[in-house]
């Protein structure tokens, strides 16, 4: 009697082993196709905020990765942004920082754009570099047959235009509003009676020439060339604003602090300003800081001839977007609302960019950094 219970027992037991055997396998089965189907989901979600693999910087982009893991800490913590530190690819710390204003939180990530001001200016030069070469032109090459408005008083060659020596000027704002059309007529129209006034009204006509140039030898818009060059490198994020694109406007965002009659800044208070400002030629580009980040790390990568690094650091002088000071190099994009900043030291090889909220003077920034440790230029 005793054996036949133990039989049994041993039966049940067994048995009892193989239900949990294949009920773990059942529930383990099931975990794994919904932890499946939600990294999936995750990563769909992901991939509609993160960039493509961009062609303009392959050899020294961020990875959709590691941006996924630092856009999901920054958007966890509901900051509008953070400083980043990384050695070449791998993200070393981050820490975020700040809301938009005191009033109203908004969450950053690195599709939020801002204007590029000068970085403008430098991928203009870049392009009209490239279409020289195309187009078998030397740097030095009169090209008044583009511009016969000028009436060959004033010879125009390439580092004439890159280095801002053609003693013409205009108030741009003269060109607010108007379509690229009507801008280059009043552009010439302007020049023919105008006098040389300030440097900074130099160095805007020289860049909006340099622009006309640039389409007149592409034989193609201003507008389409650098669509063509966004859609070329992957860079989903960019944009231009037109006189046709208004509906741009409400992505143009500047905060600000009301302020009392003796000047004092009342926190508030503060507001939100719509740039609607839209000038031919210059501050057209609206960039993702992913994008102005694989920007400049592919100017500042090694893959750049050395001429052409020497070029565009001679226009960046030029255009005060360069400056030395203490050893260092630094890039100033003003925008609309944000400040970016671009620094080198070609001591530690390190480049830190970071993007500031300045019109919130009091309230919280907007700070964006990275260290990259690559050389900007030759020594």
């Amino acid at each position: 009697m005793l054996r036949g219970r133990t039989v049994k027992r041993k039966i049940t037991i067994s048995l009892g082993m193989v239900v949990l055997f294949f009920s773990l396998i059942f529930f383990y089965t099931k975990y794994s196709t919904m932890l499946n189907a939600s990294h999936k989901t995750t990563m769909v979600k992901s991939s509609q905020v993160l960039p493509r693999a961009t062609n303009f910087a392959q050899y020294n982009m961020l990875r959709s990765a590691e941006l996924n893991k630092l856009n999901r800490k920054i958007l966890g913590q509901n900051y509008i942004g953070a400083y980043i530190v990384s050695n070449r690819d791998n993200i070393v710390n981050s820490m975020g920082s700040g809301y938009a204003s005191a009033a109203e939180k908004q969450a950053f990530n690195y599709n939020s754009t801002v204007r590029v001001g000068n970085l403008e200016s430098v991928i203009n030069a870049m392009l009209l570099m490239d279409t020289l070469k195309k187009s078998k032109i030397s740097m030095d090459t009169k090209l008044n047959k583009y511009v016969p408005e000028l009436d060959g008083k004033i010879t125009v060659t390439a580092n004439r235009l890159l280095n801002n020596e053609l003693n013409i000027s205009v108030n741009s704002n003269s060109l607010t509003g108007l379509d690229e059309k009507s801008a280059l007529n009043k552009f010439f129209e302007i020049l023919k009676t105008n006098k040389v006034q300030s440097d900074s009204q130099q160095v805007k006509a020289n860049q909006i020439l340099l622009a006309i140039v640039l389409m007149r030898i592409n034989r193609s818009s201003y507008k389409a060339l650098l669509t063509q060059f966004f859609q070329k490198n992957d860079l989903d994020g960019s944009r231009i604003i037109d006189s046709q694109s208004f509906s741009e406007r409400t992505d143009a965002v500047s905060y600000h602090l009301s302020k009392t009659t003796d000047g004092a800044p009342q926190y508030d208070k503060p507001y939100k300003e719509i740039d609607t400002k839209y000038t031919f030629g210059t501050d057209q580009i609206r960039m993702s800081m992913i994008d102005i980040l694989n920007t400049i790390r592919v100017m500042s990568s090694d893959n750049l001839s050395a001429s052409y690094q020497k070029t565009l650091y001679q226009y960046g002088q030029k255009l005060e977007v360069l400056r030395k000071s203490n050893n260092h190099m630094y890039y100033t994009i003003n925008s609309h609302g944000f400040r970016t900043y671009v620094m080198a030291g070609s001591g530690s090889k390190r480049i830190v960019i970071s993007s500031e909220n300045y019109p919130n003077t009091g309230v919280s920034k907007l700070h964006l950094a990275k260290s990259i440790y690559s050389s900007l230029f030759d020594d």
